[in-house]
């Protein structure tokens, strides 16, 4: 389950080294990886509780935003999907290569225009409420916290 959590994570965070992809300027790629490791670029979090739903929303400001949404029947993960809606096409473009590099990952993975979305319900289902709810969070709090050095 982790490593498929963590897919999603890498797609958000990959999405920031893709915004300048296409642009001839290595600083601009540097300033960016710089800028992340140093915590001056962060994404901002949203975690939710909605009906039978529970949804972490992390936002990279111009780049990406990723909703994952776990569905609950009976208080038991029965959906876990992760969405991905970058902020132009070109960066879901370098995305999309990515992900149909890992033939495992990709029969997961689907797009619509400058979203794509990875269903990893076979890795979530049958969690209990308690236990998503805290691995939700504990996602949060790591991509507030950022990578650093």
């Amino acid at each position: 389950m982790k490593k498929y959590f963590m897919m999603a994570a890498l797609m958000c965070m990959g999405a920031l080294c893709l915004t300048s992809c296409g642009d001839d300027d290595k600083d601009d790629i540097d300033d960016i990886i710089d800028d992340v490791e140093q915590g001056t670029l962060k994404p901002t979090t949203k975690f939710e509780e909605k009906g039978n739903q529970m949804i972490l929303t992390i936002t990279w400001k111009n780049v990406d935003t990723q909703v994952q949404t776990a569905t609950l029947q009976n208080d038991i993960c029965v959906t876990y999907i992760v969405k991905d809606t970058y902020a132009s096409t070109k960066l879901a473009d370098e995305a999309w290569k990515e992900v149909q590099k890992d033939k495992d990952y990709a029969q997961y993975v689907t797009r619509d225009g400058k979203t794509i979305t990875q269903d990893l319900t076979e890795e979530f289902k049958g969690l209990p409420k308690e236990v998503l709810r805290g691995v939700m969070q504990n996602m949060a709090q790591e991509m507030e916290r950022g990578i650093t050095k």
